[in-house]
């Protein structure tokens, strides 16, 4: 009987367990170190998940070893992601770290096209890495959203007056309403109307979405292309999804798009960077959106427009959603800047060129 070994687990627990995973006769036994890591940083298959969690319910042992890797991994968070090396933490746990980054940045540069062809009921629901990083890109743009909704309305202009925003790309003269709210349930529910023409020629080839725009860069496309003058859209689980409860959302926070693929569409660029020990937002500047070239993070940001020679005792540290951790790319000290632009640059090997089409996915915190 696979759990017999499970002293410390009471055995409600071990047959609960059975239940959930739906599997009585899975063999825990098998799981090597590899896998644990990959477990630990939130990149193990929906497979390896089970079997692991069955590995971890049957040994005591097993549960003392993730313990030790996750407090690993929580020194390795707050270090400097070039200098994560396999002398300073455990091999295994740093070839996951590196392979978790890798996978992150690949779906992090495609999150308009995943979205679009998977759909939004496959990435709420499905278990697997691509599906889990898209959870985080619309996680991190429901912060975004959340501070808007704290900060003054107007801040969210044409959004005053329920009105989406209007891709340059479009011809000029369509416009378009929108209502949004999420329910009780956690549903995202959107009813749209447009008004103007659409030449004929403007879908040639391509698609119109509504977009959720990320205020620190980006959109991502929501739900199936607008084929009609009236349109509603339904997600649900999105306020699982976005950490966020029900709501009416501003209309400023969506665009309508023309895609044929998956380009970036730039959005704002405010980040947002909290200063340690105080209750104090500075808000700085995110140039262009944050690339990938030649195996390197490129992020370019610009200082507040009200910088103060204080602010010189800080550092800027940069940090990114990695698997299930948010992970440091380093820390940067505020007198190297030399004007109000700085190019920051985390080598990132394995990665190919690419843009992130989600500026909030890019961190920032003074200390």
């Amino acid at each position: 009987m696979p759990f017999e070994n499970a002293q410390d687990l009471a055995p409600e627990t071990i047959e609960l367990f059975k239940r959930i995973v739906g599997r009585p006769n899975l063999d825990p036994t098998g799981i090597d170190e590899v896998m644990l890591g990959a477990f630990v940083c939130g990149i193990s298959t929906p497979e390896q998940e089970e079997e692991t969690l069955a590995s971890l319910v049957h040994s005591r042992e097993m549960r003392q070893r993730l313990k030790e890797m996750e407090s690993q991994l929580a020194m390795m968070r707050a270090t400097p992601y070039s200098k994560i090396e396999s002398h300073l933490f455990s091999p295994v746990l740093t070839h996951c770290m590196h392979g978790a980054m890798q996978a992150s940045m690949r779906v992090f540069c495609r999150s308009s096209r995943i979205s679009i062809e998977r759909g939004w009921t496959d990435i709420s629901t499905a278990r697997d890495l691509e599906a889990k990083a898209m959870r985080s890109v619309f996680g991190v743009m429901g912060g975004t959203i959340q501070v808007l909704l704290s900060r003054n309305p107007h801040e969210l202009g044409n959004g005053l007056v329920g009105e989406p925003r209007i891709d340059s790309s479009l011809p000029k003269g369509l416009e378009a309403r929108v209502s949004a709210v999420i329910d009780n349930s956690g549903a995202l529910k959107v009813e749209g109307v447009l008004t103007g023409k659409l030449p004929e020629n403007a879908l040639k080839d391509k698609s119109l979405y509504l977009e959720c725009i990320d205020l620190n860069g980006g959109s991502v496309p929501i739900g199936d292309p607008i084929t009609s003058a009236d349109f509603s859209i339904v997600l649900e689980n999105f306020a699982e999804i976005v950490g966020l409860r029900a709501c009416i959302l501003p209309p400023g926070i969506f665009r309508l798009g023309l895609r044929d693929g998956p380009g970036f569409h730039p959005g704002g660029h405010h980040l947002g960077v909290p200063v340690a020990g105080t209750n104090e937002v500075l808000h700085f500047g995110l140039v262009g959106e944050p690339t990938i070239e030649r195996e390197q993070l490129i992020v370019t940001i610009r200082a507040p427009e009200s910088r103060t020679p204080a602010l010189e005792n800080y550092s800027l540290e940069l940090l990114v959603p990695v698997g299930s951790v948010i992970q440091c790319l380093g820390t940067w000290s505020m007198k190297e800047w030399t004007d109000n632009e700085q190019v920051f640059r985390c080598p990132i090997s394995g990665v190919v060129d690419g843009r992130i089409e989600c500026g909030s996915i890019i961190h920032a915190r003074l200390h």
